[in-house]
């Protein structure tokens, strides 16, 4: 899941034209993490974001399934925000990634960063200059590839068990087929990382020591440079924490409408 939070308030985000600046107050919702569309991040369904406003998903996913090529890589997904931010003209953006969608958030950060304000990481990775990611596929994991997805498009897996049945039933039939590229290309680093605020959120249930994530939680709880939070819940915090997860990035919104 990938999102952008617009400042809220009565400040609100700058949009910048020639007739000077306007202000909007709304969430942003751009794209899905690992095989979601738009619609499966259920966001619309959490209490608290039902009056937000969608944005396309990222190309290849969700309702831009019809798009998706063997090209389509992460560089491509990173594009896909960044266009959004440029034409929309939009400044001092909070932009979060949840899962797959920590690796789209840092490509942002590295082309755009002149029109962020703060990432947040749910669960996610967060790829480093010197460790830009890039997924190695195994040979089953291939095989897999090569029989049911043409080579290139990568299947969605199985819902985690706990989350609540009706979204699982709810979502299985939207979930996406994803262009394998998007998992093995590592985020380029083209500019001196930015000095942005950021917020890592860490979901500990059903984690192996050896999960990146968990290995992240240990790194990061205790760094200066971010603000920890750790929630007793699954992966997929939207759908089984919703009211948590909630209060944490509105937190976030209202300390930057303060200025905090």
């Amino acid at each position: 899941m990938l999102a952008i939070r617009l400042k809220t308030g009565r400040s609100g985000v700058r949009r910048r034209n020639g007739r000077g600046r306007t202000w909007r107050h709304s969430w942003w919702f751009m794209a899905p993490g690992v095989g979601r569309g738009r619609g499966t991040s259920s966001w619309c369904h959490v209490s608290g974001f039902r009056d937000t406003r969608s944005l396309q998903p990222l190309t290849g996913l969700g309702d831009r399934t019809h798009l998706a090529h063997p090209g389509v890589d992460l560089d491509t997904h990173v594009q896909d925000v960044a266009n959004v931010l440029f034409y929309e003209d939009l400044h001092e953006v909070i932009l979060v990634g949840h899962s797959y969608g920590g690796r789209v958030i840092t490509g942002v950060a590295d082309t755009s960063a002149d029109r962020l304000a703060h990432l947040v990481y749910l669960d996610a990775f967060v790829p480093t200059p010197e460790n830009p990611g890039g997924t190695i596929i195994s040979a089953a994991s291939q095989a897999r590839i090569d029989a049911e997805g043409d080579g290139w498009r990568n299947p969605p897996g199985d819902a985690p068990p706990d989350q609540p049945s009706e979204i699982i039933e709810w979502a299985r039939p939207r979930r996406s087929w994803q262009p394998v590229k998007t998992f093995t290309q590592p985020v380029r680093f083209t500019n001196q990382v930015p000095n942005l605020a950021r917020t890592y959120v860490y979901c500990s249930v059903g984690k192996d020591p050896s999960s990146p994530f968990a290995k992240l939680a240990l790194q990061l709880r205790d760094d200066p440079a971010w603000t920890y939070h750790q929630l007793e819940t699954g992966h997929n915090l939207h759908y089984t924490a919703p009211d948590d997860t909630v209060a944490i990035l509105a937190g976030i919104g209202d300390a930057q409408d303060r200025g905090a």
